[in-house]
């Protein structure tokens, strides 16, 4: 691949956001990518993607593979963390300091199996941002607030058992 069709298509993806906060979806599906000599047609991220770098994301049958997966994952993340939650918040036995931090990080698992979990696929298989300006910037934020409470809170399970 030509180095300078290279730096121009880091280019479109580094702004996937703003392109789709300008564009409908679309229109985003499109971008101009000026390939070696040709005259500047529009060609598909996708399309472009597999004709020179044979992205296999692409493919009908790896996107049904991981789509099964990651339903399976979240699914999973949510109803485990859940009966957690339930359980300690209904047995009084269970009610103890580090169950109360455990809660914690199940209600962390329960927020990142949601938002990563449904994001990230959607995201990867789609080549761009379909999720809108505020959470372009709002799904980071999360992703990074729930990393610092979980980091938080196994220290504190860490004091608690030393303790």
């Amino acid at each position: 691949m030509d180095n300078a069709v290279y730096q121009q298509f880091n280019q479109v993806l580094e702004h996937s956001c703003l392109h789709t906060m300008e564009k409908t979806i679309s229109e985003a599906l499109k971008t101009c990518v000026n390939m070696e000599s040709s005259n500047g047609t529009c060609v598909d991220i996708r399309e472009f993607l597999w004709r020179n770098q044979s992205d296999l994301t692409l493919q009908p049958t790896t996107m049904a593979a991981f789509a099964l997966v990651y339903s399976l994952f979240i699914t999973l993340g949510v109803v485990g963390n859940l009966l957690v939650v339930i359980s300690v918040s209904k047995h009084k036995s269970l009610q103890s300091v580090r169950n109360i931090f455990i809660v914690s990080l199940s209600c962390s698992d329960i927020v990142v199996s949601v938002v990563s979990g449904s994001v990230t696929p959607i995201t990867a298989f789609s080549k761009i941002w379909l999720f809108g300006p505020n959470l372009c910037y709002l799904v980071p934020l999360i992703q990074k607030i729930i990393e610092e409470e979980t980091m938080r809170t196994l220290y504190y399970i860490t004091l608690s058992v030393t303790a």
